[in-house]
């Protein structure tokens, strides 16, 4: 699920299209200008993981925030992208900018 955010930054950075291998051709390859991956921050994992110690959430929630954190986690160590770049806060800062947002000029 926190991958639909790919499908989101294909659809800003192209056109709204119903073909998969474009879209996963497109978001694998960094075919993109500008990186939004809304899901991709750990500011909603502290918010998430705030709200489960605070309200009496169920376990689909802990488990929600168990996979989230797990994906982050293994993307920012497999991803070109550089240490902050999972911070949505430090996107922003960047306006959102490929070039700035990745470890490897050109990705």
């Amino acid at each position: 699920m926190i991958d639909l955010d790919h499908i989101i930054d294909y659809y800003i950075n192209y056109h709204f299209t119903l073909k998969i291998k474009d879209i996963y051709t497109a978001c694998l390859e960094m075919k993109v200008k500008r990186l939004y991956l809304v899901l991709h921050s750990y500011e909603i994992l502290i918010v998430l993981w705030g709200a489960i110690f605070i309200f009496p959430l169920s376990n689909f929630w802990k488990a929600i925030a168990i996979g989230l954190t797990q994906h982050i986690i293994f993307d920012q160590i497999t991803n070109p992208i550089s240490r902050l770049g999972y911070f949505l806060t430090y996107r922003i800062a960047k306006r959102f900018d490929k070039e700035l947002i990745l470890k490897e000029a050109g990705k």
